[in-house]
Parts: structure tokens; sequence; C-alpha cells
């Protein structure tokens, strides 16, 4: 959208979207389904070091997981469950980060659907914290990450897409969503721009 990217935007939280085994590992759901995870593995390490860079400016980092199940899943969600492609059980390996280690004081979030914004917790932080601005960040940038970025721009905050930090197991869909975002929602930029503007 063409905005300046600086902390004059607001107060920034980074939120970091579904980094779990079940859309990463090659023992995930994913894999298992047939589904090539390496572009979600490759953004991982991408993912950690700007975390590690991000801790250094006193910015809220909070960890997304979905979790799906006959026993907590919306009805509808449910519908895709029955058809074999369930993902993330609750208090299982799959649902587990995938080589991410939050820092003491950093948030876990679950979620029962695509955007965090299903769980309340999420908008209470934003709202205790005063956030303006949310960098959005993980993997399934065509469902889960396109979901949160459409409803958080709904909500009324500022998106900023790092289009280094973001994958989906659908590489030419992803080049449209980002496209989409960058049009409609928020900025898509690279996570050095971003640092740039923090130092």
């Amino acid at each position: 959208m063409g905005q300046k990217v600086s902390r004059d935007r607001g107060k920034i939280a980074v939120l970091v979207v579904d980094i779990q085994n079940d859309f990463c590992d090659d023992k995930g759901i994913f894999a298992k389904q047939g589904l090539d995870v390496k572009p979600n593995q490759e953004v991982v390490p991408r993912i950690k070091e700007f975390i590690e860079k991000i801790r250094g400016y006193d910015i809220p980092i909070i960890y997304s997981k979905q979790i799906e199940s006959e026993e907590i899943s919306p009805e509808n969600l449910k519908e895709q469950l029955r058809s074999g492609r369930m993902v993330c059980a609750p208090d299982s390996w799959g649902s587990e980060l995938y080589l991410l280690e939050p820092a003491e004081g950093e948030y876990v979030l679950e979620k029962k659907t695509y955007d965090l914004f299903s769980n309340p917790e999420f908008k209470r932080i934003l709202e205790n914290q005063k956030i303006k601005t949310l960098v959005i960040i993980g993997v399934n940038t065509d469902i889960c990450v396109d979901t949160t970025v459409r409803r958080a721009f709904t909500e009324g905050y500022r998106i900023i897409i790092p289009k280094d930090l973001v994958a989906t197991v659908n590489k030419e869909g992803e080049k449209y969503y980002l496209a989409v975002f960058d049009r409609f929602f928020g900025d898509v930029i690279d996570s050095k721009t971003i640092l740039s503007y923090l130092a």
C-alpha cells in the first residue's frame, strides 16, 4: 500500500503464524499427505534470525498454533476434519512449534480456526500493549496468514508482511497472495527493510 514503515506508525508486534511440526516437518501431516513442505522448512531459519534481532527492540512477539479436533473445532471446520485433513491435534507432536523456542515473556496462543483473532486473548494482548501495527510472518501464506491479514486489517491494524518470512506449499499461489496483500492490505517488503527502519 506504499505506506512508510517506521515506528511512527504506532507500537508494533510480531505475529509468527503456525510454525508447527505438522506443517513443516518431514514426518508431519502435510508431508504425509504428499505436500512439498520444503518451502515451509526453508523459511524457518530466516524467521529464527529475524526473531533474534527483533528481541532487541522491546517488540512483543506472539506465536500462533493451529489446533484441530472433533471436540474443539468449529462445526464448519469439522467438515474438513472428517475428510481426513485434520492437522495439529491438541497436545500432539504435530501441534508443537517447529524448531522455534519462544523466550520468556513471549506469547504462545492456540487457535481453533484459521485466524488468531478467534482466540480472544490475542485481541486483549494487542489492546493492553496498545499495538497499532502487526508484522505477520509464518507459513501457510494462502490460508492462515491470509485469513489473519484480512481480519487484522478489518480490525483496524496496520499490516506489514515481510515477503522473505512467509511461505506455503503452494508456491505459485504465494505470489498471488503477496500481490493482493500489497495492493489492498498493507506493506509487503523484505525483513531487512523492516529492521533498517527500527534501527
